[in-house]
């Protein structure tokens, strides 16, 4: 949404406001193959947009965010989920996106290692 908006020089989709006023998070639905033919959902939950990021005013403000948001993704895609290590990060990580506090994500950046 932040690069269509800078590609269409269309800010004004945000109402004067940040994201948050647009989408305020997804649902998430986790499927595991059971049987060769049926998966079945195990978990159904909803993931809340963090409401840290300011509001969106300029293209060098949306610019800034999609950089700041691809260097998150770059980071959280590095870690092996199957690892339990991994999975508690990226528990804390989940845990400060959804919530509108910094401490889980501290404690994210306290464990982090690039390996």
């Amino acid at each position: 949404m932040l690069e269509q908006s800078i590609e269409d020089d269309a800010l004004d989709v945000f109402g004067g406001g940040g994201i948050s006023n647009v989408v305020s998070g997804m649902e998430v639905a986790t499927y595991q193959l059971l049987s060769q033919n049926s998966y079945t959902m195990m978990n159904l939950s909803f993931l809340g947009l963090p409401d840290w990021m300011p509001h969106i005013e300029t293209i060098d403000d949306a610019s800034l965010f999609v950089a700041l948001v691809r260097e998150h993704h770059d980071r959280v895609r590095s870690i092996d989920e199957d690892r339990s290590e991994g999975y508690a990060l990226l528990q804390l990580y989940r845990d400060f996106l959804s919530g509108n506090y910094t401490a889980p994500f501290f404690a994210f950046l306290g464990s982090y290692q690039v390996t």
